[in-house]
């Protein structure tokens, strides 16, 4: 028996509509392509997607290419990071569910350290300046700011 391509008769192509392209199929293989109809108006969607893409992929980065990580302190409830310097250390302060807690230092390598002024409800850390001196506040059970 002679195979199908072999005959002198030709099979007839089948064309199927898909929402997005044309095809065209054959006995061995399908051919599918876009309708210059269907292009335009794909577009938008295709502007949409790659913006999407492109938030994603960036999402994590700023315009200058720094990296944004987020870190929690150990036994509270809240953890607020006041500043950075320019080594990557961190300083801030961390709440309990009543609102008390220590300031702290994160270091470059993730490590935190907590610390509070001797008799403080409260500890906070506002700034670390390049040398890593921190500056910051701390409140006394009588409502006395320092």
């Amino acid at each position: 028996m002679e195979h199908p391509s072999e005959t002198s008769k030709e099979i007839p192509e089948l064309w199927l509509p898909v929402p997005l392209e044309m095809c065209m199929k054959t006995y061995m293989k399908t051919y599918c392509w876009f309708t210059r109809n269907r292009l335009p108006r794909l577009a938008p969607a295709l502007v949409v997607l790659v913006a999407l893409a492109i938030s994603a992929q960036l999402s994590a980065q700023d315009q200058h290419g720094y990296t944004f990580i987020e870190f929690n302190t150990p036994g509270f409830q809240d953890t607020f990071p006041q500043d950075i310097n320019p080594r990557g250390t961190i300083v801030g302060y961390a709440r309990s569910a009543i609102n008390t807690g220590p300031a702290f230092v994160r270091a470059p390598n993730g490590a935190i350290t907590t610390f509070e002024a001797p008799g403080a409800i409260v500890t906070t850390a506002f700034s670390i300046n390049p040398a890593g001196a921190i500056a910051g506040a701390y409140l006394e059970p009588n409502n006395t700011v320092h």
